[in-house]
């Protein structure tokens, strides 16, 4: 109970603070960039940001402040703002993913980075097998001192439907599946 309450505060905080803020378009009109205090974009969260562990989803960073791409745990895919991005998968299969708004928040008095990417589509398709839905992530957490680490909290609200050869179109997680876990993201010294 403590931790969910945990996350709904996080969560909240980081939407009224999204909210609150008016958003900047830079790029497509789908990215948005906030920077509290009206502060530049700090120098140290410039570049590629990698999640330890199995998942490696990943964040590049402009000098402004827009997330040039990021790389999703789904599939370990590469995406690019506003680009729809297609990927080949076994046995002649094939991945496409359709993003939507994404929206990165920095305040500099509190070290606080908030994500938000929200895929609006994406098929999976090998034969007969097709996975399919959309998904928003959220990650929430503090840059450490060093600018070096960021610790986030994860938050995805996932819809995906399966389709086999014997079933149709299902249904197999919804957004009150909501996922999440505490995860460490570490800048690439590249």
């Amino acid at each position: 109970m403590k931790r969910q309450s945990f996350v709904l505060f996080s969560s909240v905080v980081m939407l009224l603070f999204v909210v609150s803020c008016t958003p900047q378009a830079i790029g497509p009109k789908n990215l948005y960039v906030t920077i509290e205090n009206g502060s530049a974009f700090p120098e140290y969260l410039v570049g590629t940001w990698i999640q330890e562990g199995d998942q490696k989803r990943a964040f590049t960073f402009t000098s402004d402040g827009k997330l040039e791409s990021i790389v999703l745990g789904l599939g370990q895919v590469k995406l690019k703002p506003g680009q729809v991005t297609t990927i080949s998968l076994k046995n002649d299969g094939q991945g496409v993913f359709y993003p939507g708004v994404w929206t990165a928040s920095y305040d500099s008095k509190t070290r606080q980075l908030g994500i938000e990417i929200n895929i609006d589509s994406f098929k999976m398709q090998m034969g007969q097998q097709i996975v399919e839905g959309k998904m928003k992530e959220l990650f929430i957490g503090t840059i450490s001192e060093d600018g070096t680490m960021w610790n986030a909290q994860y938050i995805c609200f996932p819809e995906y439907y399966a389709t086999t050869e014997t079933v149709e179109k299902k249904l197999i997680v919804s957004s009150e599946d909501m996922q999440e876990e505490a995860i460490l993201l570490l800048k690439s010294r590249n």
